[in-house]
């Protein structure tokens, strides 16, 4: 398990290498799992508690080995206080994958999968 939801870890995270899934538990008791998402190589996760600091959303357990970086907001407040323009292109990027989630989402819900 790398992620588990409802941790609190204001951390973003960039898969280097292996491949990761998004799981979600189904059934009352949350035994049973489905698989959301496969996560490969070039993806950021943890986005969403990286911005507002609450409770990871999401169970992401790695299929591989798997390589990953770290960047804790603190870390992260750092770099924009000596690189502006690059923890500025950072956000618009993670502001980029969350509006693609959300929208991937939204056909998910809606039954238009592609």
């Amino acid at each position: 398990m790398v992620i588990n939801a409802g941790d609190s870890d204001r951390a973003l995270y960039i898969v280097v290498d292996g491949t990761l899934q998004v799981v979600r538990s189904r059934g009352r008791r949350g035994r049973a799992t489905e698989v959301v998402k496969t996560i490969h190589p070039g993806t950021a996760i943890g986005e969403l508690a990286f911005f507002d600091g609450g409770p990871r959303s999401a169970l992401v357990e790695a299929v591989t080995e798997v390589h990953l970086l770290r960047l804790s907001f603190d870390a992260f407040e750092v770099l924009a206080a000596k690189e502006p323009a690059l923890a500025r292109h950072m956000l618009l990027d993670l502001g980029r994958i969350l509006a693609d989630r959300i929208r991937m989402l939204q056909r998910f819900e809606t039954g238009h999968v592609e």
